[in-house]
């Protein structure tokens, strides 16, 4: 669903959103999120949403892969089938409305740190073998991205017991238990890419050892301030479902189906083997070698895709200015600068940590993510076109 910018829409960037999952509509992000008009949860309908991201740019949300939301077409089964719809579709898209096709950025959450990395580079591919238009992108922003499995399991046992940021939700003993399970789930990661262990059996053992001990608890894996509740994944879809179920939005947005937050038919058909890959971490790399500016945020809240995990991740990836970028981290997180609302410049690979905001940041912290996203977007603009390097503190806390 594409909305011009409230500013200049003639003049300003483009955004492209992603939700994750796989399988999470972005129609939900939409209206929950980062969309120009929210849910009214008490009286039905919508309100406009003053911290839009369409507030300065031109806005396209997409459902993708196909199945999700109000999207359509055959189950697909990886991140590269993914990549290669969405370069198809966005050649398209910018083929038709070429006046759009200005100062792009990719955005999601979640699962969208693999499906974005994937994206670009696909469209890059693409356009090298003539692919048309050539598309301008000039940055990413992903938000509480999963990008790795190894660090996301060894960031687990942390998030859960001394974050800094987030409630104590573990014992000593299970924290202890969690780090030997983490470091036996890297281990044998090897051993489910190359076909010798079932990927499945060793996912739902990680996730038993690891996740359980905070759902078990009844925590919120998307909010370790909050209990879940009795919603399904913890999460109340109930507004959103009625209102993109209501035959007389169905009849504007032109699409008459079942609308559905999620759906697990996408999830299932994913091979469960993509989780335990790393190659976003090495498009990522990519990109930012590219000239392609790259912003990594993560609510301080989150259990499931945290900001230790981001912050590793931030950390390992192969680009000219890593030494610096590591120096600068390490320094702040040494004085223990995340604690306290301070900031940083922002080029070419700010990370932020969002104080108070779960797993969907433009929902708890819409300001604090609004003013993040615009900042990175006009730095951007004017300099993305320099070499990548590393220019002072890369870690920004808003």
């Amino acid at each position: 669903m594409f909305f011009e910018s409230r500013k200049s829409p003639e003049t300003d960037p483009m955004i492209v959103w992603l939700n994750g999952g796989p399988g999470f509509s972005s129609m939900a992000g939409m209206v929950l999120e980062n969309g120009p008009c929210r849910i009214d949860t008490e009286r039905g309908g919508t309100n406009l949403n003053p911290y839009s991201w369409t507030a300065e740019a031109n806005g396209l949300w997409i459902d993708q892969p196909a199945g999700t939301g109000f999207s359509t077409g055959p189950l697909i089964r990886s991140t590269e089938e993914a990549g290669e719809l969405l370069s198809l579709f966005l050649h398209g898209f910018f083929g038709k409305y070429p006046q759009y096709n200005r100062r792009v950025f990719l955005a999601g959450e979640s699962y969208s740190g693999k499906f974005i990395p994937e994206a670009v580079m696909r469209v890059k591919a693409d356009e090298k073998e003539g692919a048309e238009p050539t598309i301008d992108i000039v940055g990413i922003i992903i938000g509480n991205g999963f990008f790795n499995s190894d660090r996301v399991w060894r960031s687990y046992p942390r998030m859960a017991y001394r974050s800094g940021t987030a409630p104590r939700r573990v014992s000593a003993p299970q924290y202890d238990r969690m780090v030997k399970a983490a470091e036996d789930c890297v281990a044998e990661t090897p051993s489910c890419l190359s076909g010798h262990m079932s990927c499945q059996a060793l996912y739902d053992r990680c996730s038993k050892k690891l996740i359980n001990p905070i759902s078990d608890g009844k925590w919120s894996i998307y909010d370790l301030r909050h209990e879940c509740g009795p919603y399904p994944d913890c999460l109340d879809d109930g507004p959103v479902r009625k209102y993109f179920n209501d035959p007389a939005v169905q009849e504007v947005v032109g699409a008459h189906m079942e609308w559905r937050s999620s759906n697990e038919s996408v999830t299932a058909a994913f091979h469960i083997r993509e989780l335990f890959t790393s190659s976003a971490e090495q498009q990522l790399s990519s990109l930012l070698v590219k000239g392609i500016s790259v912003l990594l945020y993560a609510g301080d809240q989150d259990f499931l895709c945290n900001w230790l995990s981001v912050l590793d991740t931030a950390q390992a990836l192969e680009w000219p200015g890593k030494a610096a970028f590591t120096k600068a981290v390490e320094s702040s997180l040494r004085v223990k600068v995340y604690s306290f609302g301070t900031s940083a410049t922002t080029r070419p690979l700010p990370v932020a940590v969002v104080i108070n905001a779960s797993h969907m940041v433009p929902q708890d912290a819409p300001e604090a993510a609004l003013s993040l996203v615009n900042d990175f977007i006009y730095r951007t603009t004017a300099y993305h076109s320099d070499p990548p390097t590393a220019v002072g503190l890369k870690m920004l806390i808003v």
